[in-house]
């Protein structure tokens, strides 16, 4: 019944322990909001705006699986159309039961005429924007529903782009990922918008695009990253300074490239088989990300907004012991749902028993 959870494949430890780092690290920056600072822990969780910049790292490795696993399998529309089938397998199911979840909400609290704090969040207008995955395209002006789902939007993006990026060649794509970066931040300047790294629901679609990019330049360049010294050593000092850089407020433009350099030598790390010791332990619960990632905010908000807050009035210190207690059962949750409803819909709307990508360093 609790069946035990396994790597997505044992030849990227790092790689699948990366994706849930960086789903806990999303969750604490989600969870800030309502922490009271009483010492040093607290206050430095209260400053993890950069933790958000892990989305950027979900991108660069979502680049390189896809092209580990589909590379060779989207040549032709009938292969394509199986691949968008796959993946539309993987994403919707949790996606579209979120989305009816806030409808419930929403719903539950205009029946009984229960305020909403942010009633923003709740604009049926952005409805669309969220089932056809377009909420990263501008089609809705605001955080709505979900936030998060946002990147699976831009996911998605890149998904329909996926054959023509493969069939570019190394140094094409190499042009295209220098030129994006470029451009956003041009595009940045020129219309004084915020930073690219920190778009969403405004072109985040644009954001993914340089990532997702250098995902598949490292897929093709195997070889040399596997060259690369001292590999395990920089993968560790990276997670570290990036982690204390976001909590220390450095600026952003370095902890962009330092998440760029997390992939980049976890990957070396993974593909010349270097020994680790927290890696392997964690690399299961990547299996957990998407899950962690999708259903952290509305189980805040049932559970920490509405529960705790609005009908118990739990607040100080008491308040952060619960929304530590909410961060276990959020990844309690996360599990249920990942073994008993994502699975077996994902098997069902693909068209089969699901069989799990044999990842092997592959040669470039």
């Amino acid at each position: 019944m609790f069946a035990p959870l396994r790597p997505e494949s044992p030849n990227f430890p790092r790689l699948d322990s990366l994706r849930f780092i960086a789903s806990v690290g999303i969750v604490l920056n989600h969870v800030r909001r309502a922490v009271v600072p009483t010492g040093f822990v607290s206050e430095a969780v209260t400053q993890v705006d950069a933790f958000v910049l892990f989305v950027d790292l979900f991108f660069i490795i979502s680049g390189f699986i896809m092209c580990y696993v589909y590379k060779e399998s989207v040549a032709t529309l009938p292969q394509y159309t199986t691949f968008l089938r796959k993946r539309f397998a993987r994403l919707i199911p949790l996606h579209y039961a979120v989305l009816l979840l806030y409808l419930s909400v929403l719903a539950i609290a205009t029946v009984f005429q229960v305020k909403i704090n942010h009633p923003e969040a709740f604009d049926l207008s952005c409805v669309p924007s969220h089932l056809f995955l377009t909420y990263a395209f501008n089609t809705c002006p605001k955080f709505a529903f979900n936030t998060p789902a946002w990147s699976i939007s831009a996911e998605m993006g890149m998904y329909i782009l996926f054959p023509l990026l493969i069939k570019a060649s190394v140094r094409s794509r190499t042009i295209m990922f220098v030129g994006s970066l470029v451009v956003l931040s041009l595009a940045t300047s020129h219309l004084n918008a915020r930073p690219w790294y920190e778009w969403t629901f405004d072109w985040g679609v644009a954001r993914a695009f340089p990532s997702f990019v250098f995902g598949t330049i490292l897929f093709d360049q195997q070889v040399s990253v596997t060259k690369l010294p001292f590999s395990s050593l920089l993968f560790r000092l990276f997670v570290g300074g990036f982690i204390l850089g976001a909590a220390f407020g450095m600026n952003e433009v370095p902890l962009v490239a330092m998440i760029y350099c997390i992939v980049l030598f976890g990957l070396a790390a993974d593909l010349s088989k270097a020994q680790g010791s927290i890696s392997p332990r964690l690399a299961p619960l990547g299996q957990l990300t998407y899950s962690i990632y999708m259903l952290h905010e509305p189980i805040l908000l049932i559970m920490v907004d509405i529960l705790a807050v609005k009908f118990l009035h739990i607040a100080g210190v008491a308040l952060n012991w619960t929304l530590a207690g909410v961060m276990l059962l959020i990844v309690s949750i996360s599990y249920a749902s990942f073994t008993w409803y994502e699975t077996p819909a994902r098997q069902w709307i693909a068209g089969g028993r699901r069989t799990r990508a044999a990842i092997s360093p592959a040669s470039s």
